[in-house]
């Protein structure tokens, strides 16, 4: 199960076209230009919102929605680069907060939403509360990371469902004037019919039942990874 989460897109459509990148080798400039700008955590803005993330989102691939999947040496790479960042809010964490919440999202399907999240006070438990793991545990991809085969056991890692959750009310409650255009408009329609066609999978969200219907669409599994060696008295 997935509750709304920080940073997850919910709303997904199937036919979001592909782009071809080129000129790989020049792009390992934006992913170093990507760690440096997220290597610290801004601990004012954690302060004032109470969580910070990071995504695994690089340019020119963060501009192609989640059709875009990274070339394997850079997924590797920017793996590599979640957990570095990891290590160094965890240190900056330990520096300020007795309590947080911290760990690495890993997305296998749409490994571009992977990420590194933190939370203190409230945001500690409602992260906790996220995600709901399988009841047989799925093991962590080790291979696709198989440069980081040593930190990777370092990290308990729990399996659960990449979801996204379809309101049936933004397809039912609308009409065409709502859109800048009709052709927005016929697209959403011919994409909740398909909904409805392919028997997807619901939700009542409400009192007994009774609420509102939510198609629940599985997208891949999703390991929440905390590090074993975390002193006691921080909750993550």
């Amino acid at each position: 199960m997935f509750i709304l989460a920080v940073g997850v897109h919910l709303h997904y459509k199937s036919f979001v076209r592909t782009k071809k990148i080129r000129g790989l080798k020049r792009r390992q400039k934006n992913i170093d230009s990507w760690f440096e700008a997220n290597k610290h955590i801004n601990l004012k803005l954690l302060e004032e919102s109470g969580y910070y993330y990071c995504k695994s989102k690089v340019d020119p691939w963060s501009n192609l929605y989640f059709d875009a999947f990274y070339p394997s040496d850079y997924r590797k790479q920017l793996f590599s680069r979640l957990m570095d960042i990891y290590d160094n809010w965890k240190s900056e964490l330990e520096a300020g907060f007795q309590d947080y919440y911290l760990a690495i999202w890993v997305f296998d399907k749409r490994f571009i939403e992977s990420q590194v999240v933190a939370g203190i006070g409230e945001r500690i438990s409602y992260y906790e509360n996220m995600w709901k793991g399988h009841e047989t545990n799925v093991p962590f991809p080790k291979k696709l990371f198989n440069n980081e085969q040593d930190r990777i056991k370092l990290f308990s890692w729990v399996s659960a469902d990449d979801m996204d959750f379809v309101y049936e009310r933004d397809y039912v409650d609308t009409s065409i004037e709502d859109y800048y255009s009709p052709k927005d408009y016929y697209e959403d329609q011919r994409y909740y019919r398909k909904l409805i066609e392919s028997n997807a999978p619901f939700r009542l969200i409400g009192d007994k039942g009774e609420g509102e219907k939510v198609f629940t669409l599985k997208r891949g599994n999703v390991w929440i990874g905390k590090n074993n060696d975390t002193p006691t008295r921080c909750i993550i």
